[in-house]
């Protein structure tokens, strides 16, 4: 099978893409709006950019109408966020806390997530959470649609990471070691995955 991008439906892409750019890991993003309410939402269209300056990018795609989700608009309001990496104990509330809830609602808050004070930035920490990315926003690219003036359908995050949390379970030789807590990781659609054997390069 071959598909041509230029005559695939934006739902269609999204499905394909999804399917095709697997596993990714999971940015599980908690923010704060200027009237203080706590947002936690997860993203996988998320990786790492560079090490100096500590950056990754998280792509948030607009809502239907247009309208930047809670994430992106806490983000360009207020500048700071944390990055959590759930585990595969996570999935679940990992899942639901990415449904469309009212932007007077708090993630946390309805799916009993507790909650604490981070290091550096506003945004609290995801309490049972065993590794946790605290970020400003460094740049922010607004995606346009491919029509010549067309609306913006994305917001390209760059997030500059200024204090990373990781727990004392995982942390093992002086290394972070992802065993210990398995990292939750998206496939294509509502399929999840988590990691598998782990192997050196040198062995074949």
């Amino acid at each position: 099978m071959e598909w041509s991008m230029a005559a695939l439906a934006p739902g269609e892409k999204y499905t394909l893409l999804s399917d095709a750019v697997v596993p990714r890991p999971i940015a599980w993003v908690s923010t704060i709006s200027p009237d203080g309410l706590v947002n936690v939402a997860p993203f996988s269209w998320f990786n790492l950019v560079t090490n100096e300056p500590p950056l990754v990018a998280i792509s948030i795609n607009r809502g239907k109408a247009g309208q930047p989700k809670d994430t992106a608009r806490n983000l360009l309001a207020q500048g700071e966020c944390v990055i959590h990496l759930p585990s595969r104990a996570d999935v679940a509330k990992v899942a639901a806390s990415g449904r469309n809830f009212a932007a007077h609602e708090s993630e946390a808050e309805l799916l009993g997530l507790p909650l604490e004070p981070a290091s550096r930035v506003a945004p609290p920490r995801l309490a049972n959470a065993v590794l946790a990315l605290e970020g400003r926003l460094y740049q922010h690219v607004p995606i346009n649609g491919p029509a010549p003036g067309a609306a913006i359908v994305a917001d390209h995050c760059l997030i500059e990471i200024v204090h990373l949390y990781a727990a004392d379970a995982i942390w093992q030789d002086g290394r972070i070691h992802p065993e210990p807590f398995n990292p939750l990781m998206r496939l294509g659609g509502m399929d999840y995955g988590s990691i598998g054997a782990r192997f050196d390069a040198s062995e074949g």
